[in-house]
């Protein structure tokens, strides 16, 4: 009994461990990739990352955490306001919802498939990331409509069908989210048309969860 508690406890270390090397694995992504992008020789790496504990939050470790052990979370986001110049008075956001201001002409973005367990060994494989400047609503929009939704509907998923539909109904929701609130911004009233992949309209017609998705999306705006 012994045995198996201290096996038990050492696997529970290394998971705690393991999860603080991939919060960190993103905290150099902010910083590479976002805060001193555009000035890279600012400070050595050491400092850099002391500078971003200073304004590292509860609410960004929490929001990091849950992007990388939530199976079904796919994208977490971050931007700041101010000039990184000055780390220390910048106002860091990391959420996992694209809820950012009009003026925002920075954004990073981190998003991986679901159903994939994230660890240290392929994180740099299992999690796509990059930047979004100008419109970031408009270019996440663009992204995912063109690149990241055919994609993941033209392939052949090899998971279970239970988790298949239930995230093809979060990728439409927030497609649907996302496309109202973007030319909401712009003045106009567009409703989002799900990209589904139907091959025999027939035997699309028998598939209730497809038939609900489609019939919903008409209403959404309504």
């Amino acid at each position: 009994m012994e045995q198996n508690g201290t096996t038990e406890e050492h696997s529970e270390a290394n998971a705690v461990v393991g999860s603080a090397i991939l919060i960190d694995w993103v905290k150099i992504k902010i910083l590479e990739k976002l805060l001193y992008r555009d000035n890279p020789s600012v400070a050595n790496e050491v400092q850099k990352f002391e500078e971003l504990e200073k304004i590292w939050t509860p609410d960004h470790q929490r929001a990091t955490s849950m992007f990388l052990a939530h199976e079904q979370t796919q994208f977490l986001f971050a931007f700041y306001e101010g000039d990184p110049a000055h780390l220390t008075s910048v106002t860091l956001h990391v959420m996992l919802k694209p809820v950012f201001p009009q003026d925002c002409q920075m954004l990073l973005y981190l998003m991986k498939e679901p159903g994939k367990t994230i660890n240290i060994n392929d994180v740099e494989e299992t999690v796509t990331f990059g930047i979004i400047e100008g419109s970031p609503l408009e270019t996440l929009l663009k992204l995912m409509k063109n690149d990241f939704a055919p994609d993941i509907l033209n392939k052949k998923l090899q998971w279970p069908d239970s988790l298949q539909k239930e995230f093809l109904s979060h990728m439409h929701k927030f497609l649907a989210s996302l496309t109202e609130t973007t030319f909401r911004m712009k003045g106009s009233t567009v409703l989002y048309v799900p990209l589904e992949r139907i091959d025999n309209v027939k035997e699309a017609r028998k598939q209730k969860d497809l038939c609900v998705r489609l019939d919903g999306k008409d209403f959404i705006l309504c």
